[in-house]
């Protein structure tokens, strides 16, 4: 579908800035899995607390640790998966 202008749409979902994302998997591999994994009383995650400030390449970077961890499909407090 086309943008508003007749050009193409915007792409949802583009991908960080490569240095932005690197700085973030840096600062994250220094959290131990289980801080990283902790939820709070609501049951979310560092995952879910940095999608919902719209932090893509921190989100990016605690995306790819929980997936290799296993997790990437906890559920945070209002049943949304991470």
């Amino acid at each position: 579908m086309g943008g508003a202008g007749g050009g193409p749409d915007p792409d949802p979902d583009p991908d960080p800035d490569p240095e932005e994302l690197s700085a973030a998997r840096a600062a994250l591999s220094c959290v131990p899995p289980n801080e990283l994994l902790q939820q709070d009383e609501d049951g979310d995650t560092l995952l879910h607390l940095l999608c919902a400030r719209g932090l893509r390449a921190p989100s990016r970077a605690a995306a790819e640790l929980f997936g290799a961890l296993g997790r990437l499909e906890l559920r945070e407090h209002r049943g949304k998966v991470g």
